[in-house]
């Protein structure tokens, strides 16, 4: 398993399911950001378990973004979040097997399972960062036009985290689907438009959601 860190902490092995989540860029204020720096030193000093330090971390990280007090809300343009959905289904098949995602104002979830096992020898290859980078790049290009601005749109850095098991696997793409209800956006998640659940899902979370 290959492994960086920036602010926050990247785990890649390759053909895996992970859970992603990327923000428009100047989302969080520069103290938003030392929290999560200060936070991150605090949890590095505990002797939790490396996957509930990365779980608290995101917590914060969540629920700094969920406020929408501050930064751009590009992504409730239509025609943007049109083109973030459209390009996540496009890579579906070819790059990764697609279970989830959804848009929301100024981030975006995403759960999939890579297709292709990382069979590279070089420990600073690290699959998932640059399959995202390719796609921020596309769409903060496309995104820029409608908007008809020029700079940085989405944050360079991307949550990202390996899902370890069947329920954890079944409890993100709840979460995920389910965000724009916890976030006071919409009543029930199926009335929120640009999510999408793998239809294999969709029975078992209209029952117990």
């Amino acid at each position: 398993m290959c492994f960086y860190r920036r602010i926050l902490p990247h785990w890649q092995l390759g053909q895996a399911k992970y859970f992603i989540t990327f923000r428009l860029a100047v989302s969080l204020l520069p103290g938003a950001i030392e929290r999560l720096k200060s936070l991150q030193y605090y949890l590095e000093n505990t002797n939790l378990d490396p996957s509930l330090k990365q779980s608290r971390m995101f917590a914060k990280y969540e629920t700094l973004l969920d406020g929408l007090s501050i930064g751009p809300t590009w992504l409730k343009n239509e025609s943007i979040a049109k083109i973030v959905c459209e390009v996540f289904h496009y890579r579906d098949q070819n790059e990764y097997d697609l279970c989830a995602y959804c848009v929301m104002p100024n981030h975006v979830h995403l759960v999939f399972k890579l297709q292709e096992e990382n069979k590279s020898d070089d420990k600073n290859d690290f699959p998932v960062t640059k399959m995202l980078q390719e796609l921020k790049r596309y769409t903060a290009v496309e995104s820029n036009r409608i908007l008809k601005i020029k700079g940085q749109f989405w944050q360079h850095e991307s949550y990202d985290r390996v899902i370890c098991n069947g329920q954890e696997h079944e409890n993100t793409i709840r979460y995920v689907i389910n965000n724009p209800v916890k976030a006071g956006l919409t009543d029930h998640w199926e009335n929120w438009s640009h999510s999408y659940c793998k239809p294999e899902y969709i029975d078992t979370f209209r029952e117990n959601m």
